[in-house]
This record gives structure tokens, C-alpha cells and sequence, in this order.
């Protein structure tokens, strides 16, 4: 059970680090979605790609590091961005039930007038929530008054939300029905009309109104409040579980970070198919990607995918730390969790890829693109080459170090050999021909020596 929830967290935290990536850079590059109801989308985004960075891969540090991890600095962090994705979330159905209940009184109100000031407020009261559970956990002694802090500071905030976030949807959804009851009239009259009456002006008139959908934002709200209250209602009756139940599974907590990982990965799909805002440009994303002119464009964001998915290979962290930390190796997440490295090594080419395909589509100058093409091809390459060069120059440090211990072994060998006297050391010392330790250093140096002269040649 334990081994699929890590896989699920690992996965979901990917999908929701990606898809909300790709959703900020989706926003920001494109002028046409920049208006209120987007930044609140932008602020969300934001919210949720800080749960897929810090919930679960966080959780995995200080379970298997513990010596690295301040376990009250990681609760904060991970509930200040939790209740952040739900204060965000707020503000949105705040702003659909607005608009779809309220349209007169829409474009006068605080939300499309102050929308910085709504985002600000979003996330300052789960700013205030964390520093309260921090200062909380610092002060309580005894279990009673934790199971309060917890309480009030984790569930009370998640049952006041999704008590609003109810009372909006089943309100939307009565104004959706209301509108398909006068939508199903305003049909029957005109097929009355039609039939009744033989006046083409009147057909005419009537043929031009059929019944279309004023409130297409609603099932975009919906979709994301259901999704949200499926995961915390079962999130929050764990935490009730096991706040109160001493008979609890071990999974409970992991359960529990999953099912927010998940809400997270969750959202950008929605915004993808249900806001037809977004989802028009990204259509238009990918028929001005199909188009002959930018062929030339993705098979260039390909290529620099391919080539930095081969530069990010970590071989070279790998042997350096075989070789400069023997002792520390056989416990090293490199040999552990061999699988998560090298899913590190493709996303991180992925995230820059998606980071040049954006960029080229909104960059409105020659210089942008020479500032994209110079961050995202060359500023990695000499990133990974700093890393290389120093990586290179301690594993020859260490080479020329065991050369000089073997060469001191070597001599006194010989001086053992020579002494009569010492027959049984002479036999212990031939035992020991000053054999090397470390034949991978030359295989890792020539990779390293022959890319680095590829890449300054590339970059001049």
C-alpha cells in the first residue's frame, strides 16, 4: 500500500508541478488573458504549484532525511501553500458567483476593481493561519491543546470554505436551472410562433435567439469546487481520525498529502477543457504550432530538449559521489531511488522546452529572443559545465591523492621486501600491490573533458 501512495505522490506532485507551470508561463505570455478573472486563475496556479513542490517531496526529505529537515518549518510551509490554494480558490468562486448571480453589479464591484488587493488578502490570512499553527506548536504542552491548534487552524479553516464554497454552487446551479427553464420556454414560444403565426419577420426574429448559454463560466467553478470538496472532506475526516482515533493506519498522514497533491494536479486539466478563455488560446497555441512557419520553431525546442535531457543526465553526480563519499554512497539517494533521478533528469529539460516554446510564441523582438535563447540554451550549459569542472577538478584531487598513497605503499613494499628480518610483514605487504580504487574516475573525466570541448565550442 505504502509503495503505490509513493508512486501516486511522486506522480501527482510531477503532473501538478508541470501543469501549473505551464499555466503561470500560459498567462503571462499572453497579453489577450490579462484580465481579473485570469489573475485569480494566475494566483491559483501559483497556490497549487507550491503544494506540488512542497507537499509531498518535502514530506519525503524530512521522513528520510531528518537530519536536514526542521520538521515546524516544513507543517508551516506546507499548510501556509495548502489553506493559500484554498483562500485562491475562494476568490475565484467568489468571482464566477459574482458574475453569474450578479452581472449588473459585476463590473462595479471590488473584485474586477481591486483584484490585486483580493490576491494580497488570499494569501495573507494563510499567512496568518501558519504562523499561528508555528507559534501553536511552540507553545502547547500537552496533546489537548495541539488537537485545538490542529483543529481550528487546519479543519475549522477547510469546513468554513467548503461551507461557502456549497452555499455558491448550489446557488449557481439554481440560477443554471432557472436559465434552461426560460431557455426551454423562449424554444416553445418559437416553435408556437413559428407554427401560429406565417410572418417570415417574426420567424426570422425568433430563429435568432436560440436559446444560447449565458453562464459557460459556471461549469468551469463547478468542476474545480467538486474536485476540491471530494478531496478535503475525505482529507479532513483522516485528520479528524487521527487527531481522535488512536487505532489509525500509518498510511493516514500520506493518504492525506496525496489527496492535496491531487487537488493540485487536478486544476490545470480544468482550466485546459472547462475555461474557454484559455482553452481558445491554447488552440490557437497548437494551430499556430501546426502551421509551416513555426515547423522550423518546434524542431528547434525538440532538438534543445533532447540535447539538455542529455546534458542533465546526473552519471557525473553519480560517480563523483562513488568516488569523493565511498562510505556514504551505498546510503545515497542516486543508488536508492535510481528512478527518481533520472525522472529529475528528463523534467528538467521538459520545464525549459516548455519555457522556449512560450517564450518564442510571445516574444515581440529580436532581443527577447536572443534574452530566451541565452537563459534557456546557453545559461544551462554553463551552468551544468560549472558543476562538471568542479566536479572534475575534486575527482582528480582525490586521484592524485591516492596516487601519492600508493606510491608511499609501493616504497615501503619495497623496503619490507629488502629487510630480512620482516618475512611476515614482507608476505602482508605483497598482499597489497597499490591497486586502484577508482577506474571509473577516467571513463566520467573523458565524458566530462569531451563535452565540455563540445559545449565551448557551441556556445562561442
Amino acid at each position: 500500500m505504502e509503495g503505490w501512495l509513493d508512486v501516486s505522490g511522486w506522480l501527482l506532485s510531477v503532473l501538478a508541478v508541470l501543469g501549473n507551470g505551464f499555466i503561470i508561463a500560459f498567462i503571462a505570455a499572453i497579453p489577450r488573458l490579462h484580465f481579473p478573472p485570469n489573475w485569480f486563475v494566475f494566483s491559483l496556479a501559483v497556490a497549487d504549484l507550491g503544494v506540488g513542490m512542497v507537499a509531498f517531496p518535502g514530506g519525503y526529505v524530512c521522513v528520510s532525511y531528518k537530519r536536514i529537515c526542521n520538521q515546524s518549518i516544513y507543517m508551516a510551509a506546507y499548510w501556509f501553500l495548502v489553506h493559500s490554494s484554498v483562500a485562491n480558490l475562494c476568490i475565484l468562486t467568489w468571482d464566477r458567483y459574482t458574475a453569474i448571480l450578479h452581472p449588473l453589479r459585476y463590473n462595479t464591484s471590488i473584485i474586477l476593481r481591486r483584484p490585486g488587493r483580493i490576491i494580497l488578502l488570499a494569501w495573507l490570512i494563510p499567512l496568518l493561519i501558519s504562523l499561528y499553527l508555528v507559534l501553536g506548536m511552540f507553545a502547547a504542552n500537552s496533546d489537548t491543546v495541539l488537537k485545538v491548534l490542529r483543529l481550528t487552524g487546519v479543519s475549522g479553516f477547510d469546513i468554513l470554505c467548503s461551507t461557502l464554497f456549497v452555499y455558491a454552487v448550489v446557488r449557481i446551479l439554481a440560477v443554471i436551472r432557472a436559465q434552461s427553464l426560460q431557455n426551454s420556454a423562449m424554444e416553445s414560444l418559437r416553435k408556437q410562433l413559428q407554427t401560429s403565426l406565417k410572418r417570415a419577420s417574426l420567424k426570422t426574429a425568433a430563429s435568432r435567439r436560440p436559446g444560447r448559454r449565458k453562464h459557460s463560466s459556471a461549469p468551469f467553478i463547478i468542476a474545480i469546487v467538486v474536485f476540491f470538496l471530494a478531496c478535503h472532506l475525505v482529507k479532513n475526516y483522516l485528520i479528524l481520525k487521527i487527531m481522535f482515533v488512536s487505532d489509525v493506519s500509518d498510511n493516514a498522514a500520506l493518504v492525506v498529502t496525496v489527496l492535496l497533491v491531487a487537488n493540485s494536479a487536478a486544476n490545470p486539466l480544468v482550466y485546459a477543457f472547462l475555461k474557454r478563455d484559455i482553452k481558445r488560446e491554447l488552440k490557437r497555441l497548437i494551430y499556430c504550432t501546426m502551421r509551416r512557419g513555426n515547423t522550423m520553431q518546434l524542431d528547434a525546442v525538440l532538438y534543445w530538449f533532447l540535447v539538455h535531457s542529455s546534458v542533465a543526465n546526473l552519471i557525473t553526480w553519480d560517480r563523483y559521489a562513488a568516488i569523493l563519499h565511498p562510505l556514504r554512497y551505498n546510503t545515497s539517494i542516486t543508488l536508492r531511488h535510481p528512478g527518481r533521478i533520472i525522472l529529475l533528469a528528463w523534467l528538467i529539460p521538459l520545464l525549459i522546452s516548455l519555457y522556449l516554446v512560450l517564450g518564442m510564441f510571445a516574444a515581440t523582438s529580436d532581443t527577447g529572443l536572443k534574452v530566451l535563447r541565452l537563459t534557456g540554451v546557453s545559461g544551462f550549459d554553463i551552468l551544468c559545465s560549472t558543476l562538471s569542472v568542479y566536479a572534475v577538478v575534486r575527482i582528480l584531487a582525490v586521484i592524485r591523492a591516492q596516487s601519492l598513497q600508493n606510491y608511499a605503499m609501493e616504497s615501503l613494499r619495497k623496503q619490507l621486501q629488502n629487510s630480512p628480518k620482516q618475512a611476515l610483514l614482507k608476505t602482508a605487504a605483497s598482499r597489497r600491490p597499490g591497486r586502484r580504487k577508482h577506474s571509473s574516475a577516467p571513463f566520467i573525466i573523458a565524458l566530462v573533458v569531451f563535452f565540455l570541448a563540445c559545449s565551448v565550442v557551441k556556445t562561442i
